[in-house]
């Protein structure tokens, strides 16, 4: 019989210009946040390298900004797909792919990723309302 095991952990708050994010964690490259976005707030633009990450709208409405196989990355972002979401409303971002989250409301976003690559990624931040660092970092 093969051995199975169980894995309690606690997670850890973060405060950030637009919210909160609440942080949890599991062996083999399986995270997740919550996502407390404020009304009228945004998250900066960024890609992550190596994961892709599932956004799930528990609650509010938000619009997330995102690139598509459609179209050049560099072209204007009013060209990039705007997808509004709603409660029960998910959405896949693949690796590489630039994206960015506006509250339409105040908003609470679910998000789960899990990658080869460990609990660490780089990400590369584009752009930012709040005037934090806008190079590669690991994540």
């Amino acid at each position: 019989m093969a051995h199975r095991f169980s894995w309690k952990t606690k997670g850890n708050k973060v405060k950030k210009p637009w919210g909160e994010e609440e942080c949890f964690s599991a062996p083999w490259g399986t995270q997740g946040k919550i996502l407390h976005i404020e009304k009228n707030h945004r998250t900066s633009l960024k890609a992550y390298m190596r994961k892709d990450e599932i956004l799930y709208l528990y609650q509010g409405k938000v619009e997330v900004l995102h690139g598509n196989d459609d179209q050049d990355m560099l072209c204007p972002y009013e060209d990039w797909k705007h997808s509004e979401l709603n409660p029960g409303e998910t959405i896949l971002i693949q690796a590489g792919c630039p994206y960015r989250i506006t509250a339409l409301e105040d908003s609470v976003m679910i998000m789960v990723t899990h990658g080869s690559s460990g609990t660490h990624d780089i990400s590369k931040r584009f752009e930012d309302d709040y005037g934090r660092i806008t190079e590669d970092k690991n994540n």
